[in-house]
């Protein structure tokens, strides 16, 4: 009995003196901000005479190292689908300098729900740094920002079915419809009746800009014929090549008549 309370004792003691002597571990999380590295939230926009889909970031350097910048593009797979080095003076920031830089892709050659840009910074000056700090890893910032499927590429949709009231004080169905990355492009909505006839067709003008919702009002009148209440399908055709159907009960007030 006295020998294991002496044993514990002995080990206690071991251990006490243990974590006295050995010197603790120096733990530094470095962040970007400690080399003067800054970086904006991305611009995004859309190209419609290339197709291309724009991520556009600014890289303030206010340190003394040089930045390298890369970045990448990965699918709903975690695929690299695209990818820019740094090895280009293009991709690097040096001391006191700020520069914009843009990421443009057609993504329509990489089909997916989502995807995610990655965006990092290193240099290999970085190495002083943690020399002195006493740290052997070379640092890398990470940013990462998801892109939707609807942001980088043209898109319209149906958005639900309401009622305008016309200066004349008539009221009409409204289809409203919401458009992404067509500017300057023109909608054309095709109406048809439940035999399939069409009854009436409208070219609406040039989008403005490129998200915003288009809308066709219709009194059910065409051609001198007043069309009863009913179910008709509504087409609606871009200048580009997008096409949306949907059918819809259509009802025309009796002021409208």
């Amino acid at each position: 009995m006295k020998r294991n309370i002496i044993t514990v004792a002995f080990f206690a003691f071991f251990l006490v003196f243990s974590l006295i002597v050995m010197p603790a571990q120096p733990v530094y999380a470095l962040k970007s901000s400690d080399l003067g590295i800054s970086t904006s939230k991305p611009k995004r926009s859309y190209n419609n005479k290339n197709g291309k889909y724009c991520m556009e970031i600014t890289l303030k350097n206010k340190g003394d190292y040089i930045a390298g910048v890369s970045a990448y593009i990965y699918n709903a797979e975690g695929k690299c689908v695209v990818k820019w080095d740094n090895n280009g003076d293009s991709y690097r920031v040096y001391k006191g300098e700020e520069k914009t830089l843009k990421f443009a892709v057609n993504y329509s050659k990489y089909p997916s729900k989502s995807y995610t840009f990655v965006y990092q910074v290193e240099s290999p000056d970085y190495d002083r740094y943690f020399n002195s700090k006493g740290v052997n890893e070379k640092p890398v910032f990470t940013w990462k920002w998801t892109i939707t499927s609807q942001e980088v590429s043209p898109y319209i949709s149906f958005k639900k079915l309401t009622l305008h009231t016309l200066n004349d004080g008539s009221v009409v169905p409204r289809i409203n419809i919401n458009t992404k990355n067509i500017k300057g492009q023109s909608l054309t909505m095709y109406i048809y009746d439940e035999y399939g006839d069409l009854v009436c067709k409208h070219t609406g003008p040039k989008r403005a800009s490129n998200n915003e919702t288009a809308w066709f009002s219709w009194n059910g009148k065409s051609d001198g014929q007043q069309f009863p209440d009913g179910n008709y399908t509504v087409k609606v055709v871009s200048s580009g090549g997008l096409k949306i159907t949907k059918k819809f009960y259509l009802d025309f007030p009796y002021n409208n008549r």
